[in-house]
């Protein structure tokens, strides 16, 4: 990465860098992709895999039906209004 495209980075990242740290970072990234590259030149062809692919999709096992909890909820609640649970506005 050049400097350029540090700043771009920055910017997007919504912080500040200086032109020291611009180049540093720089240098610094260089490095990681070189060692990255290294990692690459491996040959792993006589290596066996060392995990296992599973599905994570799964479906829900204890899903309740829509409402079922929403009295004890609001009863809970310190304020609520119209079924809702009313909070102090945030923005």
């Amino acid at each position: 990465m050049n400097n350029d495209e540090i700043k771009k980075l920055s910017g997007l990242a919504a912080i500040e860098v200086s032109e020291e740290e611009t180049h540093s970072f720089s240098q610094d990234i260089h490095e990681i992709l070189k060692f990255l590259n290294q990692i690459s030149e491996v040959d792993t062809s006589s290596c066996e895999p060392q995990h296992r692919a599973s599905n994570v999709v799964r479906e829900d096992e204890n899903s309740f039906e829509k409402g079922v909890f929403t009295d004890d909820i609001l009863d809970r609640t310190p304020q609520k209004q119209d079924g809702f649970i009313k909070v102090n506005k945030i923005l």
